[in-house]
């Protein structure tokens, strides 16, 4: 018997007229703010997935764009009283938080945002990550200005970002068992990441930015340890201890790339691809080398792949009813 998952919620506009997609919008994230279309929402877009670990909600939002307000009534409740990492893949938010602190979000940059203070803001759309935390869980919550912004190339950022996408990242799979190590290490993380004193990221989350930071550059060639340490400003004895378990740092990195290969090799083309022209995109210079590496990875020559298609989604997923959804929606973001 599976082992039963992470609760999980998505919806979708497609299904649904698209006179009503920011209605569905608007109804379902009702408990946290208030929200308007300037067009009356006659051709908006949503798709939205969230996931409840422990006490802490994780969502995926990418919509049109749209107003929004965090109302006194919200705060009275207080029921969705979070601190919440907020982090922007395309588009932005703008607007005010508090007693006038100004959110300018962007892809450049994440936000931890108090939501026990009145927000106006004006959303551009697009997609971003949410991570909503109980206060409790934030190490004094109550010193936070409104907006705490940090750019994403800082270290501070760099760990943040690594952590709310590696997080994300094991959400499909991760079992409901796993919740509570799952929402205990991101809510270590922000606060390690907010501290006040000199920024000294633990073991396993700077393992994490590295690896992140390794996977969004693969595309360079110059890509190495050197490059990974002055990054993350730590010792070469570190950057090499943390990548210990992953067999050192060229290894990894060879392993990510190698990965790159075989995802472009099975992808269904646009146009034939030959399989040195993948190798050297990803750094494989010599043919037999690369065959080797290959084939001692994946049990197969690169050169017997064929495109084929997959369909992700999970098969036998229940279909839930778009109200269901709303009320437990609610019920989440209220915490029970």
């Amino acid at each position: 018997m599976n082992a039963p998952r992470v609760p999980v919620l998505r919806s979708s506009a497609h299904p649904v007229p698209s006179e009503y997609a920011f209605d569905l919008y608007h109804d379902s994230i009702a408990p946290v703010f208030d929200t308007s279309s300037p067009d009356g929402g006659s051709d908006f877009r949503m798709d939205t997935t969230d996931y409840l670990i422990d006490d802490v909600l994780v969502s995926r939002v990418d919509t049109g764009p749209y107003s929004m307000r965090r109302t006194a009534d919200h705060l009275r409740d207080g029921a969705t009283d979070w601190i919440t990492v907020q982090y922007h893949h395309t588009g932005g938010l703008r607007g005010t938080a508090g007693g006038g602190s100004t959110l300018d979000l962007g892809p450049n940059q994440l936000a931890v945002v108090d939501l026990s203070e009145p927000i106006a803001a004006w959303s551009l759309g697009g997609a971003s990550t949410w991570v909503g935390l109980p206060r409790e869980r934030v190490v004094g919550a109550d010193r936070l200005a409104a907006v705490h912004t940090l750019d994403r190339c800082s270290l501070r950022g760099r760990v943040l970002e690594a952590a709310v996408s590696e997080l994300w990242r094991r959400l499909p799979q991760a079992r409901a068992d796993e919740a509570d190590e799952l929402a205990d290490a991101i809510a270590e993380t922000v606060n390690t990441v907010l501290a006040v004193d000199e920024f000294t990221p633990t073991d396993r989350d700077l393992a994490v930015a590295m690896r992140d930071f390794v996977n969004v550059n693969l595309s360079d060639l110059d890509l190495d340890v050197d490059r990974l340490r002055t990054t993350f400003h730590c010792s070469r004895a570190t950057t090499y201890r943390l990548f210990e378990p992953h067999g050192g740092v060229a290894a990894y990195i060879r392993d990510r790339r190698l990965m790159r290969c075989f995802a472009e090799l099975t992808r269904p083309p646009k146009l034939p691809r030959l399989v040195s022209e993948v190798a050297t995109r990803w750094g494989f210079e010599n043919p037999s080398h690369f065959n080797r590496l290959f084939k001692a990875k994946f049990g197969i020559p690169p050169s017997r792949l064929t495109a084929s298609v997959r369909d992700d989604r999970p098969s036998g997923a229940s279909q839930m009813t778009f109200a269901t959804g709303i009320e437990q929606f609610h019920s989440w973001a209220r915490l029970g």
